[in-house]
């Protein structure tokens, strides 16, 4: 059974053996063609062993001219151009033929150039290669369509320069510190690339060939990079020291006070409010005394005053609209002649300019003003939106967090589609509104690169709750160097070198370097407030005007709406009531016929019957005698009202109003 399962378990490898190549083929040739485009203008030559079709040569020869040879000895002959960058696939049966070959007749030295692909279980550059300081050799080791590792053997370590100092800081100043702790237990380094630190499914399994996983192994006796230390990895791996420090948090810029709160209310404070309303009523009673003082007074003297001479007189309302007029600098039709009346005037209006003048000084001041947002709390209150590195730990901290405010933040202010690159963040950071979560040091990197001087100047971080601040070494458990490694770290620490490397990575917060204040527009979100008042001083003034009408209608009668035929001829009604029927209701030819049949058109009832333009008129059916009084209103528009009694008389067979009956017959 055993011997059947192995040749099952060789089959299905020999089966997906094709499916792979093809694979790892199609991501070579993916490769090339980004590569031919970005070295555009130059001549390559190929010795790669996987096909090429037609239609990729022909989108490869767009960019540059090239060759595929298969002969080993032409790929490294001397005649070739040396403007020729030589592309080897590594795959190939020959290719270490090809590059020991190439070692011996020095073909790696200026000016010869070379790519070499590396498939993904290739090893790397036999390091017996002569690959001087003056080579141009450009590994790419190919994992997936997405990670390829770049480099170029002998030129520089990128962990150990200082150029692109942002680039994966956190993996320089590990690096370094690994660097000093092999010194310090007479190691030897060997880096393993991996893909993750490590997740956790659901079977307490770690994905396999993560850093957590290779450790718990002992694949590795020590990780590469800082971890940051989660409960569900202590089971798995041995804390060790400290590796360097770390922080991560909310970046954004501080949005306009305007955004975040009333401008109009916080120019003065609540005590002041309630001082400058207690002030507007003593002034309201000092000027009705002093208003009424001088009508009286002007009466006394002239018995033909005109009391019109002084409006303020007639009522608070009146004083009140003096009062907001004087307020707002805008002053009212009519004054008092009396000089008392006119010292109390000048008075108001020079208290109302003092306030005037204070409350704008302090709306332009509030105007260029950035809101306070210190805390988490704050944060969510706000209308900033977030988003977080596209990256694995943001994923684990946010998406997959239990801390309720983390999630909280993920639901509310970001969500699935909120992962974004340093560069893409730091540009949604610029045009505002926006928290970006992040390696601060590597956030001021990007932004000491694209901001305006004085964008800088309102720059926040705030960290969140559980916020990791330290990244650890970690090792496998029982592992026998342990105290090694652990007493290695500490002193590393002890004498400053983690702090040096940290430093020299990570870039502090950028200074504001603006000497005055930028100047800001005022659009409708400052005026947002500005326009409630009005849409409430608006409303209520409909609202007034409404109710007057309904007012000054019931004051001169009494009338009632109703929608029932059956109480609309009801005789239990006041003889005196006159019944407003409107014909183009659905219902109104039923109630004529019904007031028609029970004699409701005879006296004392009253009718007023509203025709619409194109109404019919009333039936000849109805029983319209003598003493009924309808009255019919056809309206044809607003100053065109056809007003008549039916079966009272008839106008051209009396002699009232003759004159137009003689012209009309005229016509």
């Amino acid at each position: 059974m055993e011997v059947f399962r192995s040749w099952i378990l060789i089959l299905i490898y020999y089966g997906l053996l094709p499916f792979n190549e093809a694979y790892e083929n199609q991501m070579k040739i993916d490769f090339l063609k980004d590569y031919f485009k970005f070295e555009h203008n130059t001549r390559f030559i190929l010795h790669v062993c996987f096909p090429i079709d037609l239609a990729t040569k022909k989108e490869l020869s767009l960019c540059n001219q090239f060759n595929n040879v298969k002969d080993p000895a032409y790929f490294i002959n001397d005649n070739i151009d040396h403007r020729m960058i030589r592309v080897l696939d590594m795959d190939c049966p020959s290719a270490n033929d090809i590059l020991m070959e190439a070692n011996s007749t020095l073909h790696f030295t200026f000016p010869n150039r070379w790519v070499l692909l590396f498939g993904k279980n290739t090893s790397d550059v036999n390091e017996s290669l002569l690959l001087d300081i003056d080579s141009n050799v450009i590994t790419a080791k190919i994992f997936s369509e997405e990670l390829i590792n770049l480099k170029q053997p002998y030129k520089y370590n990128r962990f150990e320069t200082f150029l692109d100092a942002h680039v994966d800081s956190v993996g320089k100043v590990a690096y370094n510190v690994n660097k000093l702790l092999c010194s310090f237990v007479n190691a030897t380094q060997r880096h393993k690339l991996t893909y993750s630190w490590g997740l956790q499914d659901s079977n307490g399994t770690w994905n396999k060939g993560s850093m957590i996983d290779r450790i718990r192994r002992r694949e590795d006796e020590v990780n590469g990079m800082g971890m940051a230390i989660f409960p569900n990895r202590l089971p798995a791996v041995k804390y060790l020291a400290k590796t360097s420090d770390s922080r991560a948090g909310f970046i954004f810029r501080m949005p306009a006070l305007s955004y975040v709160s009333n401008i109009l209310r916080l120019s003065f404070q609540t005590k002041l409010w309630a001082g400058l309303g207690v002030l507007l009523l003593l002034m309201m009673v000092i000027m009705k005394y002093l208003f009424t003082f001088e009508v009286k007074r002007n009466r006394s003297r002239d018995k033909a005053y005109n009391v019109e001479n002084c409006d303020l007189q007639k009522g608070w309302a009146s004083l009140s609209v003096f009062l907001v007029g004087s307020l707002c600098q805008q002053g009212v039709e009519k004054e008092p002649v009396g000089i008392s009346g006119r010292v109390g005037t000048f008075f108001v209006y020079l208290a109302m300019l003092f306030i005037y003048t204070s409350y704008s000084a302090n709306i332009v001041a509030l105007l260029q003003a950035s809101a306070s947002i210190g805390n988490v709390d704050e944060f969510m209150q706000s209308p900033i939106k977030a988003g977080f590195l596209d990256f694995e730990l943001s994923r684990i901290l946010f998406e997959k967090s239990s801390n309720p405010i983390r999630k909280k933040i993920y639901e509310e202010k970001a969500g699935p589609k909120s992962y974004y690159s340093y560069v893409k963040g730091v540009e949604k950071i610029r045009n505002g509104l926006f928290a970006f979560y992040g390696e601060p040091g590597i956030v001021f990197h990007y932004v000491s690169k694209t901001f305006e001087e004085s964008e800088k100047c309102d720059l926040q971080e705030i960290p969140t709750p559980g916020e990791f601040s330290v990244l650890f070494h970690a090792t496998p458990h029982k592992s026998p160097y342990i105290e090694i490694f652990k007493n290695g770290l500490l002193r590393i620490d002890e004498t400053g070198l983690q702090e040096k490397w940290y430093l020299r990575y990570y870039k502090s917060q950028v200074k504001c370097g603006a000497s005055v204040a930028n100047f800001v527009q005022v659009g409708i979100r400052e005026s947002y407030w500005a326009f409630i008042i009005w849409s409430f001083g608006v409303g209520a003034a409909i609202l007034i005007v409404y109710l007057s009408t309904k007012k000054q209608l019931s004051l001169r009668n009494q009338y009632n709406d109703v929608k029932n035929s059956v109480y609309f001829i009801n005789d239990n009604l006041d003889h005196r009531m006159i019944r407003v029927l409107d014909m183009d209701c659905s219902s109104a030819n039923n109630i004529l016929l019904q007031a028609n049949s029970t004699l409701h058109f005879t006296l004392p009832n009253r009718w007023l019957l509203l025709f619409g333009k194109n109404t019919t008129d009333l039936s000849e059916s109805l029983l319209l005698d003598i003493d009924s009084n309808v009255i019919t209103a056809k309206i044809y528009n607003e100053k065109l009202i056809h007003l008549k009694q039916p079966y009272k008389y008839n106008r051209y067979e009396t002699f009232l109003g003759n004159a137009y009956a003689n012209t009309y017959n005229h016509r």
